[in-house]
């Protein structure tokens, strides 16, 4: 574009006055780009009028083309720097995972395979009561073993958006009874169980996997008091989990909840990589609720929050309630197309 004459031209009125008063009178605007991809203009002023002639308009023509040569190049040095670093930071989160991985997979297989030699080597020596003690250990150790492949499971299918779930109305306190009911009676005496039955819109098999998950951080992390709460407030169904433990540095109170993030290990125990807790936020958000974390007093506090579902089935759909884990006709299926949810209010 060239503006011989910038006093009578009426096209260039806008800032035709500010130009003047700054001595402009001719004007050249020549765009830089790089393929089909503008990146700018170069404008040049002069103080005379009739000034770009058709050699000067043609050399400017050229220096911005190598304008735009070098500032995509620029951009190319500078993308290609981005994504070498990304790709560092990826190949050691590769190796810290898989180390986190190997370590949280050996605790328990190793308590699996020491107590299973102890039967092989002294089984007959042992009274029935011991045998019942290792054959339980090695139970436990085994479902211990299952819940973090299935966490593992999860994780893998959320970052490759092929995470389904089937909401359904499910009874809050049921599920959370049945999770409850996978503990021995020892493991649980101290536990305080209190509610009335809520229903909200989820998963079942989902929902007792959170479940899961913040009751096994209570009795693992938590002190001699674990209480279990079902309710519901403001249109959301409510599972709070507390515990009197040490609870969570403020520091580490939204970082728990990030990918294999190690929290700080209580005594006489080992950190946990806190997958658990990224896949229970990760389907809360999922199913349009929540896991968050707060400190009350002397309490830990993690608390599921699911929006409440009074129909008497699945949307669109006149059946009965179903509170099993099989989906209604037609039930509503959501496909894992971000990790992003809305935090209730």
């Amino acid at each position: 574009m060239v503006v011989p004459d910038i006093a009578g031209d009426p096209s260039f009125r806008i800032w035709q006055r500010e130009a003047l008063e700054r001595g402009y009178r001719s004007m050249l605007a020549v765009p830089f780009a790089h393929g089909q991809d503008v990146l700018g203009v170069l404008a040049v002023y002069a103080s005379e009028t009739g000034v770009f002639d058709g050699a000067r308009v043609k050399t400017l023509e050229a220096f911005a083309t190598e304008l735009g040569y070098g500032i995509s190049a620029l951009r190319s040095r500078e993308f290609q720097r981005e994504a070498e670093a990304r790709l560092r930071k990826s190949l050691r989160s590769k190796d810290e995972l898989i180390a986190t991985i190997a370590h949280e997979l050996r605790t328990p297989l190793t308590s699996v395979i020491g107590f299973a030699e102890v039967l092989l080597d002294q089984g007959p020596k042992l009274s029935k009561e011991e045998l019942q003690d290792l054959i339980q250990v090695i139970a436990d150790e085994g479902t211990d073993l299952a819940n973090i492949v299935d966490d593992l499971l999860v994780a893998a299918k959320a970052e490759a958006g092929t995470l389904h779930l089937t909401l359904v109305r499910v009874d809050l306190r049921a599920q959370a009874a049945q999770v409850l009911e996978r503990w021995e009676p020892e493991r649980i005496n101290h536990v305080q169980f209190d509610g009335t039955p809520v229903h909200a819109s989820g998963d079942p098999a989902r929902v007792r996997q959170i479940l899961r998950n913040l009751i096994s951080n209570a009795l693992r992390y938590g002190g001699d008091r674990v209480g279990l709460e079902v309710t519901c407030q403001s249109g959301w169904g409510v599972v709070r989990v507390r515990d009197n433990g040490s609870g969570v540095s403020p520091q580490e109170r939204e970082t728990i909840f990030q990918p294999y993030r190690r929290s700080q290990a209580a005594p006489g125990l080992t950190a946990s990589m806190g997958l658990g807790l990224t896949i229970s936020r990760r389907l809360a958000r999922l199913m349009g609720g929540d896991v968050t974390y707060r400190r009350e007093s002397d309490e830990s506090i993690f608390e599921l929050t699911l929006p409440l579902n009074t129909t008497t089935g699945a949307p669109g759909n006149s059946a009965p309630p179903t509170e099993t884990a099989e989906a209604p006709e037609e039930p509503t299926v959501v496909r894992l197309s971000a990790l992003s949810g809305r935090k209730p209010g």
